[in-house]
């Protein structure tokens, strides 16, 4: 949607998965999320903002190994000074995990009430 400035977007997306192997129970997996965003352009510079919401089950037969979820949201700003690119950005997750924990991947796994920030700045030069 192009309001003559301000760009919204909106996502989502759900995916089903069913593994039933040769012995023992049929595991189904689902994950539904959403995004909205926007950016804002003011002249070369332009503010940026997302929000976004996942949610995580996996049933393996009768027993809930996961049920999960996660919520965020990005805010950002974007500036150019001659050939050099500034970009700030702030974000924050927070995760619900009523079994199980969130991703379940041990690498990255979230459990319940946890939550991460972060600041990003980035600069780039071009020629």
């Amino acid at each position: 949607m192009d309001l003559g400035g301000p760009a919204i977007a909106f996502n989502y997306a759900t995916i089903t998965g069913t593994k039933t192997p040769a012995t023992g129970d049929k595991t189904e997996d689902k994950d539904t999320g959403m995004a909205v965003s926007f950016s804002m352009p003011m002249g070369s510079d332009s503010v940026v903002g997302s929000f976004t919401s996942v949610t995580q089950k996996t049933e393996t037969g009768s027993t809930t190994n996961t049920d999960a979820s996660a919520s965020g949201m990005e805010v950002g700003y974007n500036t150019s000074l001659g050939p050099v690119g500034l970009s700030f950005g702030y974000g924050t997750q927070t995760f619900k995990a009523t079994t199980g924990s969130f991703s379940n991947a041990a690498t990255d796994d979230k459990s319940d009430g946890a939550s991460t920030q972060d600041l990003e700045v980035k600069m780039s030069y071009s020629w």
